[in-house]
């Protein structure tokens, strides 16, 4: 298929959605700021024509000379090399590996992968002054703007290259005309040209970053330069100014970090300074080797191989500061009153700066110290995410993030690009506490590439292998070196987690979670019936399966939780305390006879205790996993049992199995009775989760249901004996 054939097929068609949580990614938005409205996978495609257009022609060559670009790249520095100079040149991130683009955003060197407006400045430039010898400037500048006219098309419109190409046709016409060219009106009417063309890229990560650097340079150099400095020594002086224009730079550039990635890496106005320098050696070499047929590999080999060197050395530096302490720090996305702050300090810094001249205009930035704020609530905030066909809640109480269950069948790493991303939003690093109910892939596959796989296993799910580059890295024979990976994403903070799993004669299951646990040396905790663990006035007491119960499916042996939150904590006499660090597990006696809490005072608990918890306010929820009407049945016994360990009426049910029609079983429903009951489920899933008559038995028992799928986010807040429902989308 060439590029301006009229093609014919039948497809269903696709429109874009929106995000499903905080920090995931709006594809809809995205691909309408590219005038993208919808896909669509067709099978048999029919070729009925060709547009021979000017602009068709012109496409057939860029597409071509696109093609020949990437061929070469990739025949000289292979598959990853040739993928990050690829992104560098044509700005086609597609054959970008994903190890690789987050080991250069972590430590704020992303902006090397895409194409630089300052080099293709430079370029144009020297061209300019080259074509200028032989040809009046008139028609040095109409050739020089036309070259880069090509090449913006060249890479798909990229918004640093046209804002490159307006501001050189600024200065051209400047240079033609006599005239002086100021930087800051030329950028300025660039931005106003691109966002009367699309209004929507003022909220586009990639226009909000390359203009915040535009106008950094266009300040910050004013000021290194400007600056007075009480400084005889002219290299240290020069150092110094040097320091100075890269810390404001990277200044300018932090709000727009802040506000899409919700973190830095403190170390990268060093690698900045230090790594710069050899770009220009990374882009000419790269360019080369793009460009010229070397049929000689000696030839090929000399001419790529200073990129190759300069991108060994960014590889080298980048992974050692990834195993650095504090390599990056998440602050979460900025509030309004934060944004007024930065607003302010810029404003305060440039009227300093154009009215001193001194040093003391880089003090304006020192209130920018508010955003390394850390996050922390007071009360449990209960967050059932997104995550397609999958599971996983996320709690938030005091500055610890508690996980129950975190994987997907259908969604890609969800970890990586669901869960981590609704965490950083937040200012969270990552989980210090998971509780696994059970070893299915769409319950855990999440915490498997948190410790270093990549979450998936065809033996239990496939994913489309085509956007995984590694779809064997997840699998039950997985060696111990496939686990200890160099990922700097979680290295940091994955050695203090406890995940607690419940105690079965048959782990089976967990294989893949104990494996990759024990790889990166991270504590497994086994439940037994009736261990409670708590954080604070929150505490998690499993109470389901039993030594009985772990012999059957796995769905059914399903570790079920009851999390309970109040202003008071009871059940306070209890045994066989453990300590884990910052929370507590307690044992409750569950002897045959006494059954935990007893009448005549024998139990693990007293009856004054079980008051307390009566007569207190308090927050009462169920999670259940995948258990079915077999293991229901046997909870409502284990609640008829033990009366004084649970509560009259829950406030809050996860619903079962995702809403299977063979889960939530009236008798289940009877004894539970939640105030609201929540289920997690894929759009457009295959098993129809949730049930229609799941869903006709929650309405009888007039129990309120909502589903992730139709509102993404759902999250519950208990405060003062009310609870406050909000979903993500309305």
């Amino acid at each position: 298929i060439k590029c301006g054939s009229i093609l014919e097929f039948n497809s269903r068609i696709d429109f874009y959605d929106t995000a499903m949580n905080e920090g995931g990614f709006d594809a809809k938005y995205y691909y309408r700021t590219r005038k993208v409205t919808a896909k669509a996978e067709p099978g048999k495609i029919e070729i009925t024509g060709q547009k021979n257009s000017a602009d068709a022609v012109l496409n057939r060559i860029l597409f071509s000379m696109r093609r020949y670009v990437k061929s070469n790249l990739l025949q000289a520095f292979g598959d990853e090399d040739g993928g990050v100079l690829i992104s560098l040149i044509t700005g086609d991130r597609t054959l970008l590996d994903t190890d690789i683009k987050e080991m250069y955003r972590d430590t704020g060197f992303a902006h090397v992968l895409a194409v630089s407006g300052l080099h293709i400045s430079l370029i144009c430039l020297s061209l300019f002054r080259l074509l200028t010898r032989k040809l009046k400037k008139i028609w040095a500048a109409f050739f020089t703007l036309s070259f880069i006219g090509i090449y913006t098309a060249f890479t798909g419109m990229q918004v640093s290259c046209i804002r490159a190409g307006i501001m050189l046709s600024f200065m051209l016409f400047a240079i033609c005309m006599g005239r002086k060219y100021d930087p800051l009106s030329a950028i300025s009417g660039a931005a106003i040209i691109i966002l009367l063309k699309q209004p929507l890229y003022i909220y586009d990560a990639s226009f909000l970053m390359s203009f915040a650097a535009g106008f950094g340079i266009i300040f910050v150099k004013s000021a290194s330069e400007n600056t007075e400095l009480l400084i005889e020594n002219e290299r240290v002086k020069k150092a110094v100014k040097a320091l100075l224009f890269t810390i404001g730079l990277q200044l300018f550039i932090l709000p727009v970090q802040l506000d899409f990635f919700y973190g830095f890496c403190p170390y990268s106005f060093i690698l900045n300074i230090l790594l710069l320098p050899f770009m220009s050696v990374l882009v000419v070499s790269g360019i080369v080797s793009a460009i010229l047929p070397f049929t000689q590999e000696i030839l090929l080999w000399i001419v790529s191989f200073p990129a190759k060197a300069v991108l060994r050395l960014y590889e080298t530096v980048l992974k050692a500061v990834g195993h650095l302490p504090a390599n990056r720090v998440v602050t979460g996305r900025l509030n309004i009153y934060e944004h007024i702050i930065v607003v302010l300090c810029f404003i305060l810094f440039i009227v300093v700066l154009m009215k001193f001249r001194h040093v003391l205009s880089y003090m304006m930035f020192f209130p920018l110290i508010i955003l390394l704020r850390k996050p922390y609530c007071d009360v449990p905030v209960f967050n059932q995410l997104y995550v397609g066909q999958g599971d996983c809640a996320v709690v938030f109480y005091m500055d610890k993030v508690i996980l129950i269950d975190c994987g997907s069948s259908d969604e890609y790493q969800v970890y990586g690009y669901t869960v981590e991303k609704f965490l950083n939003y937040y200012g969270y690093t990552g989980p210090d506490y998971i509780f696994l109910s059970h070893g299915d892939a769409d319950h855990v596959s999440g915490v498997v590439e948190m410790l270093g796989g990549n979450g998936e296993d065809d033996g239990l799910y496939e994913f489309d292998q085509s956007r995984s580059s590694d779809s064997n890295a997840y699998g039950t024979g997985m060696e111990e070196s496939q686990y200890n990976q160099n990922n700097i994403a979680y290295d940091s903070y994955t050695e203090n987690i406890i995940i607690f799993i419940p105690k079965l004669d048959d782990e089976s299951g967990f294989e893949n979670v104990i494996s990759a646990a024990d790889a990166g040396g991270v504590k497994i905790r086994r439940l037994s019936t009736f261990e409670r663990f708590s954080i604070g006035n929150l505490s998690f007491l499993m109470i389901y399966p039993g030594e009985e119960d772990n012999s059957i499916t796995e769905n059914e042996s399903s570790m079920v939780l009851y999390v309970k939150y109040e202003a008071e904590n009871d059940f306070k006499e209890v045994s066989d305390s453990t300590d884990t660090s910052e929370g507590y597990i307690y044992k409750y006696d569950n002897d045959e006879n006494e059954g935990g809490c007893s009448e005549d005072n024998e139990g693990g608990c007293s009856v004054d205790n079980a008051r307390i918890m009566e007569e207190n306010q308090s927050f009462d929820a169920l999670f259940t996993g995948d258990i079915g009407e077999e293991a229901e049945a046997k909870i409502v016994s284990l609640m008829e049992a033990h009366p004084y360990l649970f509560p009259e009426t829950f406030d809050f049910l996860k619903v079962a199995h995702h809403g299977s029609r063979y889960s939530s079983s009236d008798l289940f429903l009877n004894a539970v009775s939640p105030e609201l009951a929540v289920s997690s489920a894929g759009k457009d899933n295959t098993y129809n989760h949730p049930s229609q008559d799941t869903i006709e038995r929650l309405k009888n028992h007039e129990i309120d249901h909502l589903c992730t799928k139709d509102y993404g986010r759902i999250r519950v807040i208990w405060q003062k004996g009310e609870i406050e429902v909000s979903r993500y989308r309305e």
